[in-house]
């Protein structure tokens, strides 16, 4: 993360810009974060 600050053009110190500029990462992993699954047929029911 990266922050700045960008004073008044007139020369005000006080007023200005402030920027926050941030860069997201993702690392894949094998484990699931969730899964999604079909219901399970009732006991005794035929397919």
């Amino acid at each position: 993360m990266r922050a700045g600050f960008e004073p008044n053009p007139n020369g005000d110190d006080v007023h200005g810009f402030l920027e926050f500029r941030f860069r997201q990462e993702m690392t894949w992993n094998e484990t699931p974060i969730f899964e999604i699954t079909p219901p399970h047929a009732p006991e005794g029911s035929a397919e």
